[in-house]
């Protein structure tokens, strides 16, 4: 039978027969934890065993350094690995956990007759610290809660300012005003043939006026080609003063807040 054999065969013995035992552990199927006495026990301790891979050819691996067994002293520990030893030595090559959970067990009186505990060093507060005034915590300034909604709606998730936080309004504010005039600089340029614009078509006409039928339409003919331009300048007058009045809102709006 090989070595991974017996450990397979004394793992289902184990769990067989310390199932439901608060005391044992199984931390890996290599590794066990077997607690001896109860917890409130003075002298209780926890044993940590772990097979190698040619286990139970070779000796386990017996440990006392958890965190359970800080308050027994080396001494104690070495007398426990000791005895311990003695015990793998007269069982090596068999199944032997049981063998050693037991006699740990039946002589934890013994192993733990000289035992004390040991105290951990505390370091206690001098007469000259507990007697020093206390330092005064400094006082934020408090904000009002105008102050904490702006700053809550300029900073970003991470509670910190965006980059140009502090000039964006600067900005804006002149863009707005200057925006209905970007939609009419196209006809400044034209502004001076505005007055000699509605001629042009009929001036070829202007000679035979009186002797065409159509004379009577002549005082309002100048007015039908630059109808269409009429309609486009209305238009554009309309989104100016749009544009304006949202302008006045919006700088209504951003003195409100200040004052707030």
């Amino acid at each position: 039978m090989t070595a991974n054999e017996d450990q397979e065969m004394e793992l289902e013995a184990l769990r067989s027969i310390y199932e439901g035992d608060e005391c044992f552990k199984e931390v890996s199927p290599v590794s066990f934890q077997f607690r001896i006495g109860e917890h409130d026990d003075s002298k209780a301790f926890i044993l940590d065993i772990s097979w190698p891979e040619m286990y139970p050819e070779t000796a386990p691996e017996i440990s006392l350094d958890g965190f359970f067994n800080k308050k027994i002293s080396s001494e104690t520990k070495q007398l426990i690995i000791s005895g311990l030893e003695e015990q793998v030595e007269a069982n090596l090559g068999t199944a032997m956990m049981y063998t050693l959970f037991e006699w740990a067990k039946d002589n934890q009186e013994a192993l733990m007759e000289n035992h004390q505990a040991v105290v951990t060093a505390v370091t206690l507060t001098s007469n000259s610290d507990l007697n020093a005034p206390a330092k005064k915590k400094e006082k934020k300034e408090q904000l009002t809660k105008s102050q904490k909604r702006k700053i809550t709606c300029r900073t970003d998730n991470k509670g910190e300012l965006p980059r140009g936080w502090d000039w964006v309004d600067v900005i804006k504010t002149p863009l707005l005003l200057i925006a209905p005039l970007l939609l009419i600089a196209p006809l400044l340029l034209i502004a001076p043939l505005l007055p000699i614009a509605p001629l042009l078509p009929i001036a070829p006409l202007l000679p035979i006026a009186p002797l065409l039928p159509i004379a009577p339409l002549l005082p309002i003919a100048p007015l039908l080609p630059i109808a269409p331009l009429f309609i486009i300048l209305i238009s554009l007058l309309s989104c100016i003063f749009n544009l304006l009045n949202m302008t006045l809102q919006h700088l209504s709006r951003t003195g409100g807040k200040e004052e707030d």
